[in-house]
């Protein structure tokens, strides 16, 4: 964990129950187009996301953006933010992905605060895992979700927040 790169934290809602908070760490998984998307290596509740600025500073500016929702909207006029996402695709034991902000779907849509499609990349949960856990759950072989996960909250985490997440490891 790294004290100079952003933070950000996802608020994640499982079939309506009340959000939890989730932590991951940035590393290299890269999707074609602006999803989320989480390796079950090291995920789903309130999230708090370390992101890697010093080494993928465009795409580390995009999430965190898209988080605090700072860029307002974008030219076709979506909301550059993630709150009120849907996770998409959910396939068990493997992934969790969402984060399509302008479609909901993640085949064609996802736009970033530098145009319609951008790259993402980021990966290993710090704590939260519990919680990813459960949503897994709900993955199928296909990736259609059994249930509904959806962001209920997002933004960038204090400098104090991030102290004492640290110091409590």
């Amino acid at each position: 964990m790294s004290k100079k790169n952003p933070w950000v934290f996802l608020d994640l809602s499982m079939n309506g129950s009340p959000a939890q908070r989730i932590v991951i760490e940035v590393s290299l998984y890269v999707l074609s187009n602006n999803s989320l998307c989480w390796l079950y290596v090291s995920s789903t509740c309130i999230m708090d996301l370390q992101l890697f600025a010093d080494i993928v500073p465009k795409t580390a500016e995009n999430f965190r953006a898209l988080c605090t929702g700072e860029k307002g909207k974008s030219t076709t006029g979506t909301p550059l933010h993630y709150k009120g996402v849907k996770f998409h695709r959910i396939i068990k034991g493997f992934a969790v992905q969402g984060g399509d902000i302008s479609k909901q779907y993640g085949k064609t849509g996802g736009e970033s605060i530098y145009g319609e499609t951008f790259e993402v990349v980021f990966g290993r949960v710090i704590s939260g895992m519990d919680f990813v856990l459960k949503i897994d759950q709900l993955g199928t072989l296909e990736g259609k979700p059994s249930g509904l996960v959806e962001v209920t909250d997002c933004g960038q985490l204090s400098e104090a927040e991030k102290n004492n997440m640290m110091e409590s490891d």
